[in-house]
């Protein structure tokens, strides 16, 4: 018989506690959204009327995917282009959280881009391993009114931090996230089954020379073959 494997993906955290960390990863079917509870099987007496609870992509993709929801309320305000303040709670957690605007000479000066203002990068000091490539999608089930944009990592040797990325749209003055809200879904590119772990390891990135804390780019390292050929 075929053995069946297992692929291990593993989080730490230097600053919320790990126990309630572990509130905020979430698989199915505690990943749905919450509207998915109020939804029929059909929206009128006909066996056609089915609604999206009968819609295996929509099923299927909740199995497959890890959802990552904020620890904290937070709030970000915006002003002449610019980020004006910010806050992780009630302010306690400001100084242990990394939250930067990207300059737009690193993206969207080179984008046709009417819609953007700027974009904003949340680090939260939690840390990811996978043995596995990790896929990053926003969280578009949710339809909310801010986005996050997707990525490919394959943290396998050496965890790298969990980061986000929030591009703020022209017309916006204020964003506000709450707490356990969804901030992105994570998708794994195997075939094989996912285990969770949660470590109470603190994890310090110049532990590792091959990192950003000691090279301009981790490129070359870090890259990952085609998929598509």
């Amino acid at each position: 018989f075929l053995l069946k494997m297992k692929n291990n993906l593993t989080i730490y955290s230097n600053i919320i506690p790990i126990e309630i960390l572990k509130n905020n990863f979430l698989s199915f079917p505690q990943n749905l959204p919450k509207y998915y509870k109020n939804i029929p099987r059909l929206f009128n007496r006909s066996e056609t009327s089915t609604t999206i609870k009968t819609c295996p992509g929509f099923v299927n993709y909740f199995r497959k995917v890890l959802v990552f929801t904020s620890p904290f309320d937070m709030e970000f305000l915006i002003s002449n282009n610019k980020l004006e303040q910010w806050a992780m709670g009630n302010g306690d957690f400001n100084n242990l959280m990394s939250v930067t605007t990207h300059s737009n000479s690193q993206l969207l000066d080179y984008v046709q881009n009417d819609n953007y203002q700027f974009v904003i990068k949340i680090c939260m000091f939690n840390y990811i391993q996978s043995d596995a490539p990790l896929y990053f999608h926003n969280a578009s089930w949710e339809f909310k009114n801010w986005e996050c944009l997707p990525g490919v990592i394959h943290p396998k040797d050496i965890p790298t931090d969990l980061n986000m990325f929030l591009p703020v749209r022209k017309e916006t003055d204020k964003i506000v996230i709450k707490k356990d809200e969804p901030l992105f879904y994570m998708s794994f590119e195997t075939q094989d089954d996912i285990e969770l772990h949660f470590s109470n390891k603190k994890f310090d990135l110049t532990s590792h020379t091959n990192t950003l804390s000691y090279k301009f780019s981790i490129l070359k390292d870090r890259i990952l073959g085609k998929k598509i050929v």
